[in-house]
């Protein structure tokens, strides 16, 4: 690859985030030509003709091809599409900050995300997006106990999030897309849990992320009990498909468009539980 400038772009994969980020590259970059592959060929000619004027895109026969045909090839699945829509992705680099090709990766990059980092060196890339989902996962669940735990005991669960969000238990999952319907009304959690990272996919994660562990000795105390619940909730044919943060529901027996819980003020009062 030219180190100054690479011109000619591959792209392999272009699903619910490939497309978004791809059409980001297309639009944001110096690229004069992008080869693509997809398994799904239908995929491919209607991305050809939805891409920007003065880009050309070449439609390659196999992943092979795009690779003899291109300066930089990307296979990348960061976040969700919504981020990927929004040019707002977080990229998790394999290569170190040092590296006299940081440069140029970092300006292509910056194309289609708000924040890259290089994490040192090759395969790190990979091991900083294990331990980015296996917390993401555990914070997610943990959130869906606190806020349950909260409700049955009374809190109306807005309250409760927004005491939450200001103290120690403060955290992204549950200020953002907090597991509980229409507590962050703009998330997905509330709109059926439609789009964001599906729940299988955090199964798959957590269990990635657990075998990496084992191979290197890292002691995981939570992992198996998260496994367990996300593997549950994906078998479920009310949660399968949904965002991961379903998990709540699945944690409390709801389906996924039940939003029952928000007209529960007081499950139990007040007074009840604590003087047993």
């Amino acid at each position: 690859m030219p180190l100054d400038s690479p011109q000619h772009f591959g792209w392999v994969g272009l699903g619910a985030m490939g497309w978004p980020m791809c059409l980001q590259l297309l639009k944001n970059s110096s690229a004069t030509s992008l080869w693509i592959f997809d398994v799904d060929e239908s995929v491919l000619h209607r991305f050809a003709t939805e891409a920007p004027e003065g880009k050309e895109v070449r439609i390659a026969t196999d992943a092979k091809q795009v690779a003899d045909e291109s300066d930089l090839i990307f296979t990348i699945v960061p976040e969700g599409r919504q981020a990927c829509q929004r040019g707002i992705i977080i990229f998790m680099c394999g290569i170190a900050a040092d590296d006299e090709k940081f440069s140029v990766i970092y300006a292509i990059l910056k194309t289609m995300g708000k924040s890259i980092n290089p994490m040192g060196g090759r395969g790190l890339g990979l091991a900083a997006k294990l331990s980015n989902n296996y917390l993401s996962g555990i914070i997610a669940l943990a959130t869906s106990e606190a806020m349950n735990l909260g409700m049955k005991l009374g809190i109306d669960p807005k309250v409760l999030s927004d005491c939450l969000a200001q103290g120690s238990a403060s955290n992204w999952v549950n200020s953002t897309v907090n597991p509980v319907p229409g507590v962050c009304p703009d998330a997905v959690t509330s709109k059926g849990y439609e789009g964001g990272f599906k729940v299988q996919l955090m199964e798959k994660d957590m269990k990635l992320a657990a075998k990496a562990a084992q191979n290197v000795g890292a002691k995981l105390i939570l992992g198996q009990t998260a496994i367990d619940a996300y593997a549950s909730a994906a078998s479920d044919s009310r949660y399968r498909g949904k965002d991961s943060r379903v998990v709540y529901k699945w944690l409390v027996g709801e389906t996924p468009r039940d939003r029952s819980c928000l007209t529960r003020r007081k499950a139990v009062h007040s007074s009840s539980w604590y003087r047993s």
